[in-house]
């Protein structure tokens, strides 16, 4: 024996179908889900690009630079000219000697690395200019500056080809490890020491700062390219002078870190971090006051008095120490603004970069990926959150406000814990895009449901509706017929008995006319192809049958102006036409001369109009001509289903229009638009 099932097949199917539809909607939604977190991303990303949300990021950066106070190294002490340091040994002119320097440098004899934070273009004195460049050569502790137009990684303009602007390439660095990114600045010469110089000094490195879009110096280039070669800021040649780490043993990969490979048994190499055009993040110290500080003027009267065996003055201890000497006075050119300070010194940013590299306390912007991961992640949050937690609206506001706050939070903690720079505005901007999507999205939703709602609604109340008009309906012929059977029960007149059990018959058929016509026009559609002025036809004969004094009184006027074919149901709809047909003859019985039926067609839609010149419907009833139960022809044995059976098949199987238009005592027209459905539908 077969496999016995149990239910119903069509309560299966529509189990199987809710499922379906479950499925698919589930998976659109983790669709749309999808679709917001990347318009968001993208548009959080693309938006954070903008000037005005730079300069916010750039504002939120700062805040947590000055949360981060590194470490200020006792080894690094700043030589300043100051205002009396030029009136003195300028002597009114405000310009130092080479000799000058000659007799600082001699006093720094026992420091580890000697750095000038300007660049020494000019000769000056001839004769000290000679001296000046051979105490330079003499010693190996020396660092001159150099200034360079910029670009990136960074790739200076060759403005001149004169010979003596060819750098020596002992002080080139490697040539970069990967793709190089070059991005052109707009500072016009370029100023290399006096030739000699530039030939005798054991190390140089540029002192060339940048500024971003508010003017603040936060980043610096450590490299630039010059003549096919690359040079190493003046920082970084010191901070390598320090170590004892030649240029060669550098490893730059942009993008990632510049790599200092100390030498065997000194220690781990030094990773400092670089953007992918060779920029350092400045880890500045709090004030430039927080350096160890001495006048260059009273550095030279030590040097003076040193060498005649004097009091040796109130100095620090220079021994093995970085020791940066640059101009720290009023007129000086290049006061550059910070994150923490209005005015800083550039001497000061050069010492700020050596200390971040020998303390290794660095600031490193997040890579591309892991900001992207940080905003995918904050937008997806929020989208899910939207579209699968059913929360009250106060529970959404608390969640959203604690997740905005944890971007911050999250950005506070990874720069103080790892020293990471996290994107704020990119998540957050699409953060807010994400929530204004999600909003709508649920409030689509919402409306949707609520619609839905409206209609199970609507079709609740049409199917109780429906059910008492049939009722209604059916009790009619029932009262008759129970009113008959008793008559008929208690007469002993055959005839009587006769005439009464044809009435009954006459009742049963009536119910049973109306049952079969809702059960043919409610059946399961059977599409098929036909021409539909044909279908019109038949249902205009079956009229005529009824009673073929309506085709002898009442003239017929048949407009076709096409030949449609359709496909459709084509029973129903010879019951929909007979409906109509037949209310039409009805209304004409006692006035009216004429029935005009119109066919018309377009691409999309096929309008069949019937227009009687009867007795018309009273404005009031127009709307409940097609409400079942509701019916104007008691008399005439009207059971209240046809037009609401005409109603059902046109609209509700067809997916069509019904339309009706009347006025009393002139005549009523009907309107059917059916679509035109090709067999795959």
């Amino acid at each position: 024996m077969g496999e016995v099932r149990w239910g119903c097949p069509k309560e299966h199917k529509m189990q199987i179908d809710m499922q379906n539809r479950k499925s698919i909607i589930s998976k659109l939604s983790l669709f749309i889900c999808a679709m917001i977190v990347f318009v968001a991303c993208a548009f959080g990303w693309l938006t954070a690009q903008l000037e005005p949300f730079k300069q916010i990021e750039l504002w939120t950066i700062d805040k947590r630079l000055k949360q981060s106070i590194p470490t200020v190294s006792k080894k690094i002490v700043l030589i300043l000219i100051d205002e009396q340091s030029r009136n003195i040994l300028g002597k009114g002119s405000g310009s130092l000697s080479h000799q000058h320097y000659i007799t600082v440098i001699q006093r720094l004899k026992d420091a580890k690395v000697i750095a000038f934070a300007h660049v020494f273009s000019s000769e000056m004195n001839s004769y000290w200019a000679n001296q000046f460049c051979g105490i330079t050569a003499q010693s190996s502790q020396i660092v001159h500056a150099m200034r360079m137009p910029i670009t990136t990684l960074y790739q200076a303009k060759q403005y001149e080809q004169r010979e003596w602007l060819k750098i020596p390439s002992q002080h080139a660095l490697p040539k970069p490890i990967g793709k190089e990114k070059r991005c052109y600045a707009s500072i016009p010469e370029i100023e290399l020491p006096f030739r000699d110089l530039l030939l005798a000094t054991p190390a140089l490195g540029h002192v060339t700062l940048i500024t971003d879009i508010d003017q603040i110096t936060r980043r610096t280039p450590l490299i630039i390219k010059y003549h096919d070669q690359y040079y190493p800021a003046l920082s970084l040649a010191v901070a390598c002078e320090y170590l004892d780490i030649p240029l060669k043993n550098l490893e730059i990969k942009p993008g990632k870190y510049i790599v200092l490979n100390r030498p065997e048994k000194q220690g781990e190499a030094i990773k400092i971090p670089i953007d992918d055009k060779g920029q350092m993040w400045i880890n500045y110290v709090e004030d430039i006051s927080h350096f160890t500080q001495v006048s260059f003027h009273n550095v030279w009267v030590s040097g003076e008095l040193y060498f005649s065996d004097s009091i040796n003055q109130n100095l620090p201890d220079f021994t093995d120490k970085i020791v940066f000497i640059g101009r720290a006075d009023n007129d000086v050119k290049g006061l550059l603004k910070t994150p923490s300070a209005k005015e800083f010194y550039p001497i000061g940013i050069h010492a700020s970069i050596v200390n971040s590299i020998i303390n290794q306390q660095f600031v490193k912007e997040a890579s591309s990926f892991w900001n992207g991961i940080f905003s995918v992640g904050i937008v997806a949050i929020l989208t899910i959150t939207l579209a699968f937690f059913k929360w009250r609206w106060y529970f959404f506001l608390l969640f959203f406000c604690g997740i905005f706050a944890g971007i911050f939070m999250i950005t506070l903690v990874s720069f103080s814990k790892a020293g990471v720079l996290l994107n704020i505005m990119a998540p957050t901007i699409g953060g807010f895009l994400a929530v204004g999507m999600g909003l709508g999205w649920r409030y689509s939703e919402e409306r949707a449901k609520n619609a839905e709602q409206n209609k199970e609604r609507e079709q609740a109340e049409t199917l109780a509706m429906t059910i008492r008009g049939l009722a209604h309906n059916l009790k009619s012929p029932l009262s008759q017929i129970s009113s008959l059977t008793q008559k008929a029960l208690g007469c002993k007149d055959l005839e009587i008995i006769h005439r009464t059990l044809s009435e009954i018959i006459e009742q049963k058929d009536s119910a049973g006319r109306t049952a079969q016509q809702i059960l043919e026009a409610t059946g399961e559609p059977i599409f098929v192809s036909f021409d539909l002025t044909r279908c019109l036809n038949r249902s205009l004969s079956e009229i005529f049958q009824m009673n073929p004094m309506w085709e002898e009184k009442i003239q017929l006027k048949r407009d076709y102006k096409t030949k449609p074919q359709i496909y459709a149901d084509r029973d129903k709809l010879e019951i929909v036409f007979q409906n109509i047909f037949l209310n039409a003859y009805q209304a004409m019985e006692d006035k009216g001369d004429s029935l005009t039926v119109k066919v018309n067609s377009t691409q999309k839609a096929i309008f069949v109009e019937v227009q009687d010149t009867g007795c018309g419907i009273k404005k009031e009833n127009l709307p409940d001509v097609t409400k079942p139960g509701f019916t104007t022809k008691k008399a005439k044995g009207g059971s209240g289903v046809g037009m609401w059976i005409t109603k059902y098949v046109v609209e509700q199987v067809h997916k069509g229009k019904l339309s009706l238009d009347s006025e009393e005592g002139i005549g009523t027209k009907v309107l059917v638009e059916l679509p035109i459905l090709s067999k795959n539908v």
